[in-house]
């Protein structure tokens, strides 16, 4: 059962993860990396499904959503901005 607090954002791309041009469609996620003292250390991904290349990443304690803000924050001064973008 999904809980009711839980927000559900819209597929922007429609599982299509492809592009027509670089800088156009982004996908990002989230995962965790252990670490040998038990705890983890999670690092968001930006990438362009045009180039399937990483352009943006960032990587923290906690996992908050200013992790994932960073690392499209990360790939907009790598690709000189985003405007126009679908990111999802």
């Amino acid at each position: 059962m999904r809980d009711k607090g839980w927000r559900v954002f819209a597929d922007l791309v429609n599982r299509d993860f492809t592009a027509c041009a670089a800088n156009r469609v982004f996908v990002g996620d989230i995962t965790y990396l252990p670490i040998t003292d038990g705890t983890n250390m999670y690092l968001a991904t930006a990438i362009d499904c045009f180039s399937r290349k990483l352009v943006g990443f960032a990587v923290a304690d906690r996992m908050r959503t200013e992790l994932v803000e960073v690392a499209f924050e990360n790939a907009s001064h790598l690709r000189g901005g985003l405007d126009g973008a679908i990111s999802n």
